[in-house]
């Protein structure tokens, strides 16, 4: 919505999905801002983009917790790894308790549902997640809104540059190529002084005679 910089959804397992979707609680998956392809929302890269180096809060996995804050965890404008997951297992913590017990999917929904969480998207089967409407303020934390929402509850940021890469748009300004390294979809600094998700041209080399 206008003025909202940060918003996305909140994971959540729900237990009943396949292979490494099957589990005997349900428990969270990841806050993930709904960057590029996913919606409309920026990436605000997180103050310090260190990897955590020890299991925090509500993860059992500490490669897992690594590979969230590095895909969705950099561009959720928190402070640092720590605050990242302290956010994401917060905004969890009511609605894994309204699923815990239940016998299946469609009841864990109804009961997140009717304690006023609004239900942005339900995956299939296979891996049987919820997905919890969520976004951001200027200056607080996350929390869980439903999106027609979010102009009140997240409004008033000031304008935040692009902090993505897209395929045939110009990125964020540059001047080396480690600049672009650790932004969204970003491959290297172009010679326009800006990011791209473009690959280097290959070079032609000419045919022996």
């Amino acid at each position: 919505g206008e003025g909202v910089a940060l918003c996305g959804v909140v994971a959540l397992q729900s237990g009943f999905g396949e292979g490494k979707y099957a589990r005997q609680e349900p428990a969270v998956h990841g806050l993930w801002p709904e960057v590029g392809a996913y919606g409309d929302s920026k990436c605000v890269p997180a103050a310090d983009l260190d990897p955590p180096e020890t299991l925090l809060g509500c993860y059992e996995d500490l490669d897992f917790q690594r590979h969230e804050f590095a895909k969705h965890g950099s561009c959720a404008g928190v402070a640092d790894a720590r605050a990242y997951v302290a956010a994401t297992c917060a905004l969890a913590a009511a609605p894994l308790s309204l699923m815990r017990g239940l016998p299946n999917i469609v009841e864990m929904r109804s009961a997140v549902e009717a304690a006023g969480y609004e239900v942005f998207h339900q995956d299939g089967p296979d891996h049987a997640q919820l997905f919890l409407s969520a976004c951001k303020p200027p200056n607080g934390d996350w929390v869980l809104a439903p999106a027609k929402t979010f102009p009140d509850v997240c409004g008033g940021w000031p304008p935040v540059e692009a902090r993505i890469c897209v395929r045939r748009e110009r990125g964020p300004a540059c001047a080396r190529d480690d600049e672009c390294a650790l932004l969204s979809g970003c491959l290297r600094c172009a010679r326009s002084g800006f990011c791209t998700a473009e690959p280097m041209p290959a070079r032609r080399t000419s045919a022996r005679r």
